[in-house]
């Protein structure tokens, strides 16, 4: 069997800064006998969960569970800024480790002009936060939601960071077709980007792919669809030992993982695809 690795994989940047900002509070906060809490998880990696709880990490969902002197970490797809207000009246050290980009979409969206519009899945924790950002933003999920808008306004768009460039591209075309005016605030964040690029090289030489990653996160099911999309076979998995013995049937495998799968975890999923 042959393994091909994607151009790009594993934790991106964003990331990377995320895990690294996280820990060095929860260092803090041990110092200082403070509780340290997760507000949500910190990315969509239960790996990268169990790591924190395991080093003494509470998950909480609610600001009501926090009190004074806690470290509270906002998480990378961002907290809405009613939450945050809570925080800061009840006194707690707030550990911001919201990713950069996400940050800058909750800021254009709450300084835009026009109607405010997020583009997203609906229920997703990148997505909730952005509604936090604009009371009266508007959430659309489907590029057929675009039909029922008035066409007289102009409408000021954020869209998900991990959305796939194809629906974006359907989206526009609607929007086109529609004839409303919209003015797009910002793009899927380029690391998604770079991942799908990747997984498109694979296709050209690979038999089937081995996608790693949590199936929570929305950028590590969109290259299992990407690659289904393709007609090829995908295997979405979470760690080395999990790995199907289905894929011993093919010759030549290819190998992605998710923007918050840890190196050492798609590293030994690779070992583990070498030594079968």
């Amino acid at each position: 069997m042959k393994v091909i690795l994607s151009s790009s994989l594993g934790l991106c940047e964003g990331v990377k800064s995320v895990l690294a900002c996280a820990y060095n509070a929860l260092s803090l906060a041990q110092r200082e006998g403070a509780r340290f809490l997760l507000l949500g998880e910190i990315v969509h990696n239960k790996e990268i969960v169990d790591s924190f709880i395991n080093k003494g990490a509470i998950l909480i969902h609610s600001p009501l569970e926090v009190k004074r002197g806690d470290y509270v970490v906002l998480r990378a797809h961002g907290t809405g800024f009613a939450d945050i207000k809570k925080l800061e009246e009840i006194g707690a050290n707030i550990v911001d480790c919201t990713c950069p980009v996400v940050k800058r979409n909750q800021r254009l969206l709450s300084q835009c002009s026009g109607v405010p519009i997020v583009l997203g899945k609906e229920g997703h924790s990148e997505v909730n936060a952005l509604m936090g950002a604009r009371e009266n933003a508007l959430l659309i999920s489907d590029k057929d939601h675009f039909c029922s808008l008035d066409k007289e306004p102009c409408y000021s768009v954020v869209v998900q960071t991990t959305l796939s460039s194809s629906f974006m591209k359907e989206v526009k075309e609607r929007i086109e077709r529609e004839k409303i005016k919209v003015n797009f605030l910002n793009s899927i964040c380029s690391a998604s980007s770079k991942r799908r690029e990747g997984v498109l090289e694979l296709i050209k030489k690979c038999e089937a792919i081995v996608v790693v990653g949590d199936k929570s996160s929305n950028n590590a099911n969109e290259l299992v669809h990407l690659i289904e999309a393709n007609n090829t076979r995908a295997f979405f998995i979470d760690l080395p030992t999990n790995i199907p013995k289905e894929v011993l049937k093919y010759k030549v495998l290819g190998l992605t993982a998710g923007a918050s799968v840890m190196d050492e975890t798609w590293k030994a999923v690779y070992d583990e695809l070498r030594r079968i």
